[in-house]
């Protein structure tokens, strides 16, 4: 869905005493925030992860989380093992996010950002970039880039180049590896270092009964990955199941959002 598409959608679609979960895309969610505003209509966003989102709008509340949370704690992580790193991020919201947050608690934790590069959402050369991350011989390299197909792409050009052997660390946030993507991916993946606030390998009791409630919904072909497992406070708040209550997998989510997110992260 593109911004203009989201725009349509939100001025056929708004209605009057409602709430309406949505989006995914950061882009998508501040092109309605004035027509939210204008019609006094709530919205929860479910994955868009920029954090001046909530702002854009009193009627704009979180559900998931910021790539602030993520991408912050892996620079104080990476600070103490690395003294010298790089960072690539897609020229977008998200993207800038991720940048800044791991910049600031790398730095913050006495690292050296020794280069760093924003790269075009359209047709962008891994190749070329990933190159000239490795040319610059940092301690390891950070990225953010989109899910899906482009996460892939840049995992290729890392192996591609051999930069793992050249002793340079991948490192960055889980929108690189969802577990709905990994199955594309084969082994490019193995061995990328992330930080993300979700995993349904998680050990926990709670993560396990999602899982268990996800599976019983709606069975094992489909595993509930984190964009899937985001879209969990929609089942809560959007849909049902014939008994009127929302899917076992719905309610085991509760209680897992962002209780927990330092103020300034939300």
């Amino acid at each position: 869905m593109t911004k203009t598409d989201a725009l349509f959608y939100a001025k056929d679609k708004i209605r009057v005493n409602s709430v309406h979960p949505g989006f995914i895309w950061t882009p998508n969610t501040a092109a309605v925030a004035p027509l939210l505003t204008e019609s006094k209509t709530p919205l929860i966003i479910m994955n868009a992860a920029t954090s001046v989102l909530t702002r854009l709008s009193p009627y704009v509340v979180r559900a998931s989380m910021t790539l602030w949370q993520p991408a912050y704690h892996l620079g104080i992580w990476a600070s103490k093992k690395y003294k010298r790193v790089y960072t690539m991020v897609m020229d977008m919201a998200p993207g800038h996010d991720a940048e800044q947050a791991f910049i600031k608690g790398f730095t913050e934790g006495g690292g050296q950002i020794i280069g760093s590069v924003r790269m075009p959402l359209k047709g962008p050369d891994f190749i070329a970039f990933m190159q000239r991350a490795k040319d610059v011989k940092p301690d390891a390299i950070f990225n953010w880039v989109t899910a899906g197909t482009t996460s892939t792409a840049i995992m290729k050009a890392y192996n591609d180049l051999n930069v793992r052997q050249a002793g340079i660390p991948f490192i960055g946030t889980g929108d690189a590896v969802t577990e709905e993507e990994l199955a594309n991916q084969g082994g490019v993946s193995l061995g990328y270092i992330s930080a993300w606030h979700y995993s349904m390998a998680g050990d926990r009791p709670a993560m396990k009964a999602f899982v268990a409630a996800w599976e019983r919904d709606y069975g094992r072909a489909t595993p509930p990955g984190s964009w899937r497992a985001l879209s969990s406070p929609r089942r809560r708040t959007g849909s049902c199941s014939a008994r009127g209550r929302p899917p076992r997998a719905a309610r085991a989510a509760r209680g897992r959002s962002c209780r927990r997110a330092p103020r300034d992260c939300r």
